[in-house]
Formats: C-alpha cells, sequence, structure tokens
C-alpha cells in the first residue's frame, strides 16, 4: 500500500510540475504528507488504532489540500512558468526591448531568486545596452563560471568593450571554454587561432583539427590550418589546406594571406 500511495503521488506532483506550473513546495509538502499518512496506516506505534487511522486520514487530507493547490496553474513558481519567462527575457533581448527584458528578469529574480541564468541574462541586457562594467558585474556573480552561457556571454563582452585592451583575457576564455566544452566548434576553433597568434603551433593545430573534425566545410579553420602547417615546414600539406579553404571560398582577406604565404614557399619575397 506504502508504495502505491508513494508511487501515485510521486506520478501526480511529477504531473503538476511539468504540465500544471505547480507549486514546487507544495507540491514536496503533498508528497511528505501523503507518504506520513500512508506510514501511519502501516507501522505499529503507541498510538491506538482509531487515532493512527484519524492522523492518517488527516495527513491524507492535508496532503490532497496542498497538491490541489499547488496544481493551480495560474501560480508563478512552477517550472514551466520559469523556463517560459526565460524564453520570453530572450525574446524582448533579441527584439531590442531592454525595458521589458529587464522588467522581466527583475520579475524572474523576486519570484525565484538570483540564479545564474537570471544573472546572465542580465549581463546580457547591460552589453546591449553598452554598460559593460555592468555586464561584468553580472557575470561574475555566476556560481557556475564553466557553463556554455557563461562563457558566450563573456566571449561577447570582451569583443564588444571598447576599454578592454587585454587579447589574454578572451585567450584564456577561449582555451577554458575548448577544454570545457570538445563539442563546442566555435570554440575549439577560436582556440586554435588564440595558440596560433600566441605562436604555438602544436597546441594551435591540435584544436584546429578538433574544430575541423566537427565542421569539415569551415574555410578559416583550413586556413589556419595551412598557416599552422607552414609554420611547421610542412609546406605540401599546407598547400593542400590553402588550396582546400580556397574550394570552400575563402573571403578577400584569406586569399591574400594564402597568396603571401605561397610567395614564401617558393621563396619569392617576405612580408
Amino acid at each position: 500500500m506504502i508504495f502505491a500511495i508513494a508511487l501515485l503521488t510521486i506520478i501526480i506532483v511529477l504531473l503538476n510540475l511539468i504540465f500544471l506550473q505547480a507549486s514546487l513546495w507544495m507540491s514536496l509538502a503533498a508528497l511528505i504528507l501523503c507518504l506520513a499518512g500512508g506510514l501511519l496506516l502501516l507501522i505499529e506505534t503507541r498510538m491506538t488504532r482509531k487515532l493512527r487511522y484519524l492522523a492518517s486520514c488527516l495527513c491524507i487530507a492535508a496532503g490532497m489540500f496542498f497538491l490541489w493547490n499547488a496544481g493551480e496553474p495560474v501560480r508563478p513558481e512552477g517550472v514551466r512558468a520559469y523556463e517560459a519567462m526565460l524564453e520570453d527575457t530572450r525574446a524582448f533581448l533579441e527584439e531590442g526591448d531592454y525595458d521589458q527584458a529587464a522588467e522581466t528578469l527583475t520579475e524572474l529574480e523576486e519570484i525565484y531568486g538570483p540564479d545564474d541564468n537570471i544573472r546572465l541574462l542580465f549581463a546580457i541586457e547591460s552589453l546591449e545596452k553598452g554598460n559593460y562594467e555592468e555586464a561584468y558585474v553580472h557575470t561574475h556573480s555566476v556560481q557556475d563560471k564553466s557553463s556554455l552561457l557563461y562563457y558566450a556571454v563573456m566571449e561577447q563582452i570582451y569583443i564588444a568593450d571598447p576599454s578592454q585592451q587585454s587579447v589574454q583575457d578572451i585567450y584564456a576564455i577561449y582555451l577554458e571554454a575548448a577544454q570545457e566544452w570538445p563539442e563546442w566548434t566555435h570554440m575549439q576553433k577560436y582556440a586554435g587561432i588564440a595558440l596560433f597568434e600566441q605562436g604555438q603551433y602544436t597546441a594551435a593545430e591540435y584544436y584546429l583539427l578538433r574544430a575541423h573534425t566537427q565542421d569539415e566545410a569551415d574555410y578559416q579553420t583550413v586556413y589556419y590550418l595551412g598557416a599552422v602547417d607552414f609554420y611547421q615546414n610542412d609546406y605540401e600539406n599546407s598547400m593542400s589546406y590553402f588550396n582546400r579553404a580556397l574550394e570552400l571560398g575563402a573571403d578577400e582577406e584569406v586569399q591574400s594571406d594564402i597568396i603571401w604565404y605561397v610567395t614564401e614557399m617558393n621563396g619569392e619575397g617576405s612580408r
């Protein structure tokens, strides 16, 4: 009996949380009370049988009361409501409606308290307004500094902030993100480019090859692999990559750089 009560209650709680935007705390209270009521029916205590039966009925009745109230779809504490409000905030930011985004974020923080998603959305809102200092404050308050969204936001701040003079900071972001998220092609590519710019060609090749494996059609990654091989004196592979980059539609800047490398390989000039 206790297993049936527990299973039924858990199922109802999950359905409430997922589909009815239920209150987490009321759902948990309902679960505990219903389990307590079931246990009172099964275990022997100093209480008389009638008293145990009465206490059990009261617990289950209280649990059903909490479960009923937890299931009201208008309550704002539900999981679906939280996700919906986050999506609304992202949409407002994409549309450039920063006042509405800020209002929704403030409401989210009041209901759920500060969490990393909310802090990072505040950072994006500040970034879009050009308030870089405030954006840094929000990102620095993030608890999980290894999340995909954290790295993406930090990259955008470093790129957008005109006062940010140190390229080492953004290079560090690329390397950390590439190590933390090996399937994130963008960060593999830019970690490789960052290492290439620092003259660390073997390490650069490692990340660029990762990016190339994940996206073989990116001409920029292919170009940098050719440049890496050039500096490692593997001219045959270098030419192969350069030709492939051109086939993939390399832009004018990359084409110009490839011409320089080919000239150098042919011993016809120096940069």
